[in-house]
């Protein structure tokens, strides 16, 4: 196969179904480039919320692209390697706020289990997805994470990562 080219987007399920949890979850929300960084495009959407005096994002980090910074697009339309959600001291201007509604639903109770702690972060695979969910230690979380869980609480805690593995 090598002599007529490479693939440049070869379909990988577990992928896809990362992609449409993560989406479905939030409401299908719009994203906005923020920036370019060496090889991928970094995408922001602003969370709507009276309760916190913090700004919580979900962040998109994607093999850099040609679009312009301020781009809107939907995240279903970003094919992520790195995705986010953060409750951060400032975020930049010109997101647009969004609005979702926390689900309890089945689909949505995808167990993460457990496999390893280091000063800055816990770690836990997903069931039935290739993903590795990361939950940052915060000031008033310490090591005070579960050993299991689900992925609603995970992206919930606004000092989550997913990468795939």
């Amino acid at each position: 196969m090598a002599k007529h080219g490479i693939f440049l987007n070869t379909y990988d399920p577990g992928r896809e179904k990362a992609y449409s949890l993560v989406d479905n979850y939030f409401d299908r929300p719009v994203m906005s480039k923020t920036e370019d960084r060496d090889n991928f495009s970094i995408y922001m959407a602003k969370i709507s919320t009276l309760l916190s005096v913090e700004n919580r994002c979900l962040i998109a980090i994607a093999p850099r692209d040609t679009f312009p910074v301020n781009f809107k697009i939907p995240l279903s339309e970003v094919f992520w390697d790195s995705f986010q959600t953060r409750a951060l001291p400032g975020v930049p201007g010109g997101l647009t706020p969004h609005k979702y509604v926390v689900k309890k639903r089945p689909e949505f109770q995808v167990g993460i289990h457990f496999y390893r702690r280091d000063d800055e972060a816990s770690y836990y695979d997903v069931e039935n997805l290739p993903v590795v969910v990361t939950l940052l230690h915060g000031k008033s979380s310490g090591y005070g994470f579960r050993k299991d869980g689900d992925m609603v609480s995970a992206l919930e805690t606004f000092g989550t990562i997913l990468t795939f593995k």
